[in-house]
C-alpha cells in the first residue's frame, strides 16, 4: 500500500484538518443530566438523540456533548461531578444542566442565544399539600423556578412571570434547565454545589438556590427567558390537582370581592390557551356565578 494513502477507514490530512476547522468556528455546549435515578424520560431523550444531528450540521454553531452520570447521590455530589467533567476541558464553554424529567420545548436552543453568566428557562415546580406542625393546612400549589433572595429571612420567594413572557434578571434558579458560562464556574470557590442542612437534617436551601445566593454575591445574575418553557413530568395525585383548582379559583374570587363593584368585571382575568377561538370565549355579563349565585 502506497505510504501516502491512508488506512481503510483512517482520515487523510485533509480532513483532519477540515474537521479541526470545524470544530473552531463551533462552540462547546456540555449538556449534563444528573441522573439520579438512572431513568431519563423519552421526550427527553428524543430531544438528545436531535443533538446528535444539530452537532454534524455544519450550520450549527454549537458542537454538544452529553453527560451523563448515572446514579449519583445525593443531588448535590451529581452536580458537582458534572461540573469538574466540564471543567476538564477548556473547548466547553458553557454547561447546560437539564433534570432527567424535562421535557425541552422547540426553542430549547433559544437559551443558548444569550451571553449572560447564567441563563435559564421556565418551568414550573408542584408542591402537594402540606400539613404543618402547627396543624395548619396549606393547599397544592405551583410556582416557577425563578427566584428572588430575601435577606431579612434568609430564604427565597419565588417570582411570578411576567405577562408578555420578556426576559428579566432574578437572583437565583431551579437548575432544572439552566446554562451556565464557563468563567462562572471558574471563579466559583469549590465545592460548586452544596446543600446546607440544620442538625437535624432539614433542608436549608437547596443545593442549585445556594450556588445561585453565592453567585450573586459574587457579581453574577441570572438572566430568565420566559419564553423557553420546559415541561416538568411528575407522577401527581389527582386529588391533590382538584384541590390546586378550587383554591386558585377560590383565591381569584375572594380577590375579586374585595373589590368595588364598579371594578370587579374588569378585574377578571383574561385566560387564553391555545385554539380558543374568540367567538367560543364571550365576556360574563355579571358576575352572577362567582358570587355565588348573588345578584
Amino acid at each position: 500500500m502506497n505510504e501516502t494513502q491512508p488506512y481503510p477507514g483512517e482520515r487523510t490530512l485533509a480532513e483532519e484538518a477540515e474537521i479541526n476547522d470545524i470544530l473552531r468556528n463551533k462552540t462547546g455546549i456540555m449538556v449534563a443530566i444528573p441522573n439520579m435515578a438512572s431513568k431519563i424520560i423519552t421526550p427527553l431523550m428524543m430531544w438528545i438523540q436531535s443533538l446528535d444531528f444539530k452537532t454534524v450540521d455544519i450550520a450549527c454553531p454549537y458542537f454538544f456533548k452529553i453527560f451523563l452520570p448515572s446514579d449519583h447521590q445525593p443531588i448535590e455530589y451529581a452536580r458537582n461531578q458534572c461540573v469538574r467533567a466540564f471543567l476538564a476541558d477548556p473547548y466547553w464553554k458553557k454547561l447546560w444542566f437539564i433534570d432527567s424529567d424535562m421535557n425541552p420545548p422547540f426553542n430549547a436552543l433559544d437559551l443558548l442565544d444569550y451571553d449572560a453568566p447564567i441563563v435559564s428557562g421556565l418551568t414550573y415546580i408542584w408542591h402537594g399539600e402540606q400539613w404543618k406542625d402547627d396543624g395548619s393546612y396549606r393547599a397544592p400549589y405551583m410556582k416557577i423556578n425563578a427566584f428572588d433572595y430575601q435577606p431579612e429571612t434568609d430564604d427565597f420567594k419565588s417570582k411570578l412571570p411576567p405577562h408578555d413572557a420578556r426576559v428579566f434578571e432574578c437572583d437565583a434558579v431551579g437548575s432544572a434547565c439552566v446554562v451556565i458560562r464557563r468563567d462562572v464556574l471558574e471563579d466559583m470557590p469549590e465545592p460548586w454545589y452544596r446543600t446546607p442542612r440544620d442538625p437535624y437534617g432539614r433542608t436549608l436551601r437547596s443545593e442549585d438556590l445556594d450556588f445561585g445566593l453565592r453567585a450573586m454575591r459574587r457579581g453574577y445574575k441570572t438572566l430568565y427567558v420566559p419564553k423557553v418553557q420546559f415541561g416538568h413530568l411528575k407522577e401527581v395525585d389527582l386529588a391533590h390537582i382538584c384541590k390546586y383548582g378550587m383554591y386558585a379559583v377560590r383565591t381569584m374570587v375572594d380577590t375579586i370581592r374585595e373589590l368595588p363593584e364598579d371594578e370587579q368585571l374588569a378585574a377578571l382575568p383574561d385566560i387564553r390557551m391555545p385554539g380558543d377561538k374568540d367567538e367560543d370565549r364571550a365576556g360574563p355579563k355579571s358576575l352572577a356565578l362567582i358570587q355565588g349565585g348573588r345578584k
